[in-house]
């Protein structure tokens, strides 16, 4: 994320880069030696409790992973109907069908990934097509919806059973 912030070409665009770890000295090192610092911000750690107040001020949700089965972050984003740009990876195809409720890019792609961000932030009916379709996707992941799949899952495997 840090390479495609200085790739970007949509004049407004800025980057809030939320969670922490081991590699952020580096990123925040990396990011002064490419000149993205106007652009991007290192937010780090935020508790569950902030997070929809920081994706009611985003435009798009991002998530550039190399490996992912399936962040959780990817899941609130479709019920918060956030247009998505995620990593063609692991799990993450099973959720995100490309051009419908998100954009797909390859894992490790900066130049693909700050193109589709372009695109998303460039073309407001694009955006608002995949932020429905995000939005519509994200109602199969509702707590209660997966409670109940759940439910029917154990009284099939019970129903023989006295």
């Amino acid at each position: 994320m840090v390479e495609a912030a200085g790739l970007l070409e949509h004049p407004s665009a800025q980057v809030l880069l939320v969670g922490d770890g081991p590699e952020r000295k580096a990123l925040e090192r990396r990011a002064r030696r490419i000149g993205v610092g106007d652009r991007l911000r290192f937010e780090g750690f935020v508790t569950h409790d902030r997070l929809p107040a920081a994706m009611a001020h985003a435009d798009v949700l991002v998530l550039p992973s190399l490996y992912e089965e399936l962040g959780t972050v990817l899941l609130e984003a479709m019920q918060a109907g956030l247009p998505i740009v995620a990593s063609e990876t692991g799990g993450i195809p099973d959720v995100i069908e490309d051009g419908v409720n998100g954009l797909l890019v390859p894992p490790g792609d900066p130049e693909a990934l700050a193109r589709a961000i372009d695109r998303i932030l460039s073309d407001g009916d694009l955006a608002r097509r995949l932020s429905e379709g995000a939005h519509e996707r994200g109602k199969d992941y509702d707590w209660e919806v997966l409670a109940e799949h759940v439910l029917r899952v154990y009284q099939g495997l019970t129903a023989g059973r006295s």
